[in-house]
């Protein structure tokens, strides 16, 4: 990928305050907006895109992030219980992790006259493997986890647990398809979660 000129002098600002801000990391894009840097655990080699917003919960890890994440533009994460993302995860843009809720919104929900944000906020850790590929506008609600070597197909929404090897899409996020390891080959998986028909076999 070739970067034109101006896009290079930006570039290279963003890797001369990398390395003074949040040494380890590959690459962060600035603007970059972290609230609460003391309840992030940064891995290794963290590279964004532009716009990135951190909102965690100060004095606790509330939000851990793996080794050799690559995340596109605007991906928004608010911590404040756990949110847990492993290694070599690529997001694409506009992707929104959230491990809370404002108010509860179940059969006992709160008196609906109270305003959203004067309302309790209520957790769930969210919990994503290692080497998943999420892709653009997906929304990560709280509660959710998501099995290691998944894709979430773009503009999805998670509220439930997406298995290991699985590809999920949908709002709700529903598993379409399943990589069998015996048969080194991924396999379509019907609403009732048979399987119904297989996928060319990867090389």
């Amino acid at each position: 990928m070739k970067y034109r000129f101006g896009e290079l002098i930006i570039t290279g600002l963003s890797c001369i305050k990398t390395r003074l801000l949040y040494p380890g990391q590959r690459l962060i894009r600035f603007p970059f907006y972290l609230r609460g840097k003391s309840g992030v655990k940064f891995g290794t080699s963290l590279t964004t895109g532009y716009g990135c917003r951190i909102d965690c919960a100060d004095n606790r890890d509330s939000l851990e992030i793996g080794n050799n994440n690559s995340w596109g533009d605007r991906v928004h994460i608010v911590a404040l219980e756990k949110v847990i993302i492993g290694n070599d995860c690529l997001f694409a843009s506009n992707i929104f992790i959230s491990d809370c809720d404002h108010g509860k919104y179940q059969s006992d929900c709160e008196d609906i006259f109270i305003h959203p944000k004067d309302r309790p906020l209520y957790c769930k850790p969210v919990i994503i493997g290692h080497d998943c590929w999420i892709g653009e506008n997906v929304c990560v609600l709280k509660g959710s986890k998501i099995g290691d070597f998944c894709i979430i197909g773009a503009n999805s929404v998670v509220n439930s647990e997406i298995p290991n090897y699985s590809i999920a899409v949908g709002q709700p996020a529903k598993v379409i398809k399943k990589y069998n390891l015996a048969a080194k080959r991924w396999e379509n998986v019907s609403l009732d979660g048979g399987n119904v028909a297989t996928c060319e076999t990867t090389t």
